[in-house]
């Protein structure tokens, strides 16, 4: 099930939950106690996250009488650093370095654990017209293979981020459901998929504060056709975004995996299983 492994991590790293591009600051007024005021920031060339995704799903499919289990992880830990913006803020030259990128799985009692050529190494990414050209730190040209996975993590790179230009600068009063952020994270998710995909069902809730981060418990479902299967997931978690400049801090999302046959022609298939998926970003 590598095919759905890609996916989801793809979807997650690819949507605005863990991007970081954001419009303008505006001030946070004074604003009674029981209310939370976001500020919202640009990145701007020299500033720096690391972030480390780290993503676990564990599935069961019956076909026809006959299962098989499969557990995979992805572990990816990385530095960014903005080279340059647009006049938007949007980050169109950037330099990572993979700190860590592996990948295991277990099937049928085989573990393979893989480290994945992007590991330890350090690529530019520069956005030029439609097209990101990704090179070495010196300008040379990377490997192929190496070349497609960092535009593979990189899908959105040079767009702007509509879940943080969604983020509500009006004071938020805990339990309140945020409309703009909901379309915002389901057209994300949607335009960062490799495969076609819906998102239903979207939620977001405000939480309330800890400190200088702002909760916002988040639910969706994401349903894609992958071959003969149709896959539903009902995910839900904690996004923690930081109040001073808007900054996603953390995301948590989990949820069962359910597998059905897609159409009533061949073999019945069914399955289930579980999926998580933890971002953390930190900004040195």
């Amino acid at each position: 099930m590598s095919v759905l492994r890609k996916f989801v991590v793809g979807l997650f790293l690819g949507s605005g939950l863990v991007a970081g591009a954001w419009p303008t600051m505006a001030a946070a007024q004074q604003v009674p106690l029981q209310t939370t005021q976001f500020s919202k920031k640009k990145f701007k060339a020299g500033d720096a996250r690391v972030q480390r995704s780290q993503m676990q799903m564990n599935l069961t499919i019956n076909v026809a009488g006959r299962t098989a289990t499969t557990s995979s992880s992805k572990d990816e830990h990385k530095r960014e650093t903005v080279l340059k913006v647009n006049g938007e803020g949007v980050p169109i030259k950037l330099k990572v370095h993979y700190l860590r990128n592996a990948e295991q799985s277990r099937t049928g009692g085989q573990t393979k654990t893989e480290t994945l050529p992007t590991a330890g190494k350090t690529y530019v990414l520069e956005r030029r017209g439609d097209a990101t050209v990704v090179t070495t730190p010196t300008g040379q040209a990377p490997p192929e293979d190496e070349v497609e996975a960092v535009k593979k993590d990189y899908r959105r790179f040079g767009k702007p981020d509509e879940v943080g230009k969604s983020l509500p600068t009006r004071p938020l009063k805990p339990g309140e459901r945020i409309p703009e952020m909901e379309k915002a994270l389901a057209e994300s998710f949607a335009d960062s998929s490799e495969r076609p995909a819906s998102i239903e069902k979207t939620k977001v809730v405000f939480r309330g504060r800890e400190g200088g981060i702002g909760i916002f418990d988040v639910s969706l479902t994401m349903v894609m056709a992958e071959g003969p299967l149709v896959l539903r997931m009902p995910i839900h978690g904690p996004l923690r975004v930081r109040i001073a400049d808007g900054w996603t801090d953390k995301v948590e999302m989990s949820g069962p995996i359910q597998v059905s046959s897609k159409g009533t022609s061949g073999p019945a298939i069914s399955g289930q299983g579980d999926v998580r998926i933890v971002t953390t970003s930190t900004y040195p």
